[in-house]
């Protein structure tokens, strides 16, 4: 499965990977299009100040730290989503189920 292959950057001229095409999540907390939000505001972040985006060496070098940067947010979203799948997959445990009631007890709220 997809969650056993770490992201791993290979930069390609003209091509960056944003959201979900970079590293998935599980699709539970919608996760992907916040992940994705957040590294458009770091890639213009990144780029403003650069004059020239027809220059690859310095585009890359201004890059450099965009996949360090990410983590923050996009390890955060990645464990909240896997949290979650795991209250709400099936399973017999009560304490789980629980949990599930409680969640669903807070979405009903507008939470």
């Amino acid at each position: 499965p997809n969650r056993s292959m770490p992201a791993d950057p290979h930069p390609t001229p003209g091509a960056l990977l944003l959201g979900d095409a970079f590293n998935m999540r599980h699709p539970l907390t919608g996760g992907g299009m916040t992940v994705a939000l957040s590294d458009i505001v770091l890639i213009r972040d990144l780029l403003r100040p650069l004059c020239d985006l027809h220059d690859s060496s310095t585009l890359c070098k201004y890059l450099e730290s965009f996949y360090t940067l990410r983590k923050p947010v996009a390890s955060t979203i990645n464990t909240l989503a896997g949290a979650l799948y795991k209250v709400f997959c099936a399973s017999p445990d009560k304490a789980r189920q629980e949990m599930r009631n409680a969640c669903f007890d807070y979405l009903s709220l507008g939470g």
